[in-house]
């Protein structure tokens, strides 16, 4: 049975997001006259607005009563024959049953799993595949097969964003040169390096390379991001400087990207530029479940820790990312800078 109109919801970040795109490639590819939509936070709205694949983009309710009361309006009034809450969410799963949509597709192990038509059992804990194939086996659930090899995330880049990004670079005295991004900040997403080794590497990028280094963040992070950069030639804070179109172009125009483990570490390898990640050693957080894809991707955890759990500065081994050295980073920067393009 073909759906003609299709809700997908996703109540997460914007990495999750980069790594729901094949998802959203084989609906497409399945049924090409489906009118898909999207439901998204507003931080994440305008990745998806950009999308060939999305028609229209809803905002995810939040956890207010007008939120949800809001959502429940705009899902009634786009007339939706299907939805698939693809990360389990209580909210998301409770706007569309009450917004009436007649196929709902949902994770089966969930309490509110009821609420579902249709169950897919997928047991994302163990962390034993890679974030892409959860999230395709929502496929089954729309009656659609299930690829055997994933499909990589892409992000195609608009002329416009580059131009954003060119100016943003010229503003920091940096419009002919070739840069390196660094992003120090993880959003509290994952155990991270500290600014002080960010610092350093930062410097030693630039001798190492000869590339200047353009440091990147959100506007909450851009006393991270000086801290990081700091005052050497060559070096750029734009922390709070980027909306998603001239982040997405700044990327694009990189000769690398460094960063622990964070959604702009997705959107850079989805518009081709390669990743050197640094990843706590924990298995809800693995690199085999949320690493970075495409050939040119470099991972580094620290060696000799595997842990559940971070039970943060209890440990003994507080914060073991430091046990990644400077020179770690700058031997896996150095082979990708090598081999680009082959």
């Amino acid at each position: 049975m073909e759906i003609g109109n299709l809700l997908i919801a996703r109540n997460d970040r914007l990495g999750d997001w980069v790594l729901t795109f094949p998802l959203l490639e084989e609906i497409r590819e399945a049924w090409p006259g489906v009118r898909l939509a999207a439901m998204a936070p507003a931080a994440v709205a305008p990745l998806l607005e950009r999308r060939p694949e999305v028609e229209r983009v809803l905002l995810s309710p939040g956890r207010s009563w007008r939120g949800f009361r809001r959502a429940v309006r705009e899902v009634r009034a786009g007339g939706f024959e299907a939805a698939v809450v693809v990360h389990p969410d209580l909210v998301d799963t409770l706007v569309v049953w009450a917004a009436g949509v007649r196929l709902r597709v949902g994770n089966g192990y969930r309490a509110y799993s009821v609420f579902y038509d249709r169950r897919v059992m997928v047991h994302r804990s163990p962390s034993d595949r890679h974030e892409i194939e959860y999230n395709l086996e929502y496929l089954a659930g729309l009656g659609l097969a299930v690829p055997d090899t994933p499909r990589e995330p892409r992000v195609e880049v608009t002329p416009a964003e580059r131009a954003q990004a060119a100016e943003i670079l010229a503003a920091h005295g940096l419009s002919e040169a070739e840069y390196v991004v660094v992003h120090p900040g993880s959003g509290g997403s994952s155990l991270n390096w500290s600014p002080a080794r960010y610092r350093i590497l930062a410097a030693e990028l630039t001798k190492a390379t000869g590339y200047a280094v353009v440091v990147t963040g959100s506007a909450a992070e851009t006393e991270l991001a000086s801290a990081v950069a700091g005052e050497g030639r060559g070096r750029a804070n734009v922390a709070g400087e980027t909306d998603l179109g001239a982040l997405v172009g700044l990327l694009a125009g990189a000769r690398l990207f460094v960063s622990g483990n964070t959604g702009p570490m997705h959107l850079a390898a989805a518009v081709g530029t390669p990743t050197v990640s640094l990843f706590a050693p924990l298995r809800s957080g693995s690199p085999g479940r949320w690493g970075p894809r495409g050939k040119a991707a470099a991972v580094i955890t620290p060696s000799g820790y595997e842990c559940e759990k971070c039970p943060g500065p209890r440990c003994a081994h507080y914060n073991c990312m430091e046990a990644i050295s400077v020179e770690e980073v700058l031997t896996e920067v150095r082979r990708l800078l090598a081999t680009k393009g082959d």
